[in-house]
């Protein structure tokens, strides 16, 4: 059952990685922490909202 639950992990894990990637390409950001700077930036992200 493990080995099903890290096969169906691994399977997730690779679609978000890609996205992620892209996302990060196409805002110019070099790591998450800047993703998170620039949702705050355009207001996607409010303070004290989380």
């Amino acid at each position: 059952m493990i080995a099903a639950q890290e096969r169906a992990a691994a399977c997730w894990a690779a679609p978000v990685k890609t996205h992620l990637a892209r996302v990060m390409a196409k805002l110019d950001a070099h790591d998450r922490a800047q993703l998170v700077v620039r949702a705050y930036e355009s207001g996607l992200v409010k303070p004290g909202l989380a």
